[in-house]
């Protein structure tokens, strides 16, 4: 796919969350559609879950969770509402509350992928759930800003491999979609936000590799504020059953929710979890720092079998921590100092386990955590399309 800007092959975009590994197929009930659309309310949460293919029953669960969390509290100016693939040619758009699941509309093969078919659906939303704020989840594969077809390159390893359970090998919600038909890139993603005329408070992806800057950085103008993951999301995705009220609250406290995340996984059978919170607000000055720091060092390429990993394919490591590969740039005597200072304002709240996972290779130490991560030292052929994408053209070198 073109437009290398910072994509991910999400299968969004088949569900953008791929969920959990627990087997509950929560059936959705047959409701009327509403004759009429309803009064805006203050706030809507959307709940974007594309086909995913393996993750459709842990997004089923999630949705499950979600309305039982709803029956704890009571927001009465806020909805919830969800688009989920129920197959490759069925979706539905439905309203959870604590009491029931009520379909808004049904879909028979959904334009998933295209910055068309996307902002399609968020009209959907506009229409059936308007409100004066928005904001989205995304439940699905994920493999950060990786273009459409980056990982169906010629390898001995089947792409097959990644998304089929292993014995002894927990499910992660892992690379977008298994087949590229249900790939999308970040940038048509970004095209659909802006052409539905929607912004976002905050763009919470439940899908793994996002958290990297080059994912951030796309997303700046379109969201407030973004939630991501710098390393693979275990299949369970988001415990919304723990979190999901505090999405709906006037004032998010962001540390609590990275902490309540880190509470679950920390006890869950596979303890290993990433989670930050980005202001995007800084996010221009944070690469206007890094283009200083770019223009006053040269990479040593030696430096990057020494930085903190958070994993990639093919048994290849493509991900890195931000914060501790501009510490190393800086061994060429440049002070570091402003990017790091920056750095730390544009996350505004993380957490991290011991480890993180990578399926089929195992676990990797976090002994350094900035709260995003970069492509930039990487040499992979997966990674060759890392130019073009909008972070690394405005932070070049001139």
């Amino acid at each position: 796919m073109k437009n290398f800007i910072c994509y991910i092959i999400l299968p969004f975009l088949f569900i953008l969350v791929l969920g959990a590994c627990e087997n509950d197929t929560d059936s959705l009930p047959s409701m009327p559609e509403p004759e009429t659309p309803d009064s805006p309310v203050e706030f809507t949460l959307f709940m974007y879950m594309p086909w995913s293919q393996n993750l459709t029953p842990d997004l089923q669960h999630n949705l499950t969770e979600m309305q039982a969390a709803l029956g704890k509290e009571h927001f009465p100016d806020k909805r919830v509402v969800s688009f989920i693939s129920t197959s490759s040619t069925q979706a539905q758009m439905v309203e959870i509350t604590a009491g029931q699941r009520k379909i808004l509309k049904n879909y028979e093969s959904p334009d998933l992928t295209t910055s068309q078919g996307i902002a399609s659906i968020l009209e959907d939303v506009k229409t059936l759930a308007p409100a004066q704020h928005y904001a989205m989840t995304i439940g699905c594969h994920g493999s950060g800003w990786l273009p459409v077809g980056a990982l169906n390159i010629d390898r001995t390893v089947s792409l097959h491999s990644f998304c089929i359970p292993v014995s002894n090998h927990p499910v992660t919600r892992y690379f977008g979609g298994i087949d590229i038909q249900w790939q999308t890139d970040v940038s048509a993603l970004v095209n659909a936000i802006e052409s539905a005329r929607i912004h976002l408070d905050f763009l919470l992806f439940d899908a793994c590799y996002m958290g990297g800057v080059e994912t951030a950085y796309e997303l700046r103008h379109v969201a407030d504020i973004t939630v991501l993951s710098p390393t693979e999301i275990m299949g369970r995705g988001i415990p919304y059953g723990s979190v999901g009220t505090l999405l709906l609250q006037d004032d998010i406290d962001w540390q609590q929710f990275c902490n309540k995340y880190y509470d679950f996984f920390s006890s869950y059978s596979s303890p290993y979890a990433t989670l930050s919170v980005i202001d995007s607000q800084y996010l221009e000055q944070l690469a206007d720092a890094m283009r200083q720091l770019n223009n006053n060092s040269t990479w040593n390429p030696e430096l990057t079998s020494q930085l903190q990993s958070f994993g990639g394919y093919y048994g290849e490591n493509i991900f890195f921590d931000l914060g501790q590969y501009a510490d190393f740039l800086s061994e060429n005597g440049y002070d570091v100092s402003h990017f790091t200072s920056i750095l730390h304002q544009s996350v505004i709240a993380s957490v991290h386990t011991e480890y993180c996972y990578v399926y089929l290779y195992g676990l990797i130490p976090i002994r350094h955590y900035s709260g995003l991560s970069t492509s930039a030292p990487s040499t992979s052929q997966v990674t060759a399309s890392w130019e073009s994408t909008r972070w690394a053209i405005d932070t070049k070198k001139q």
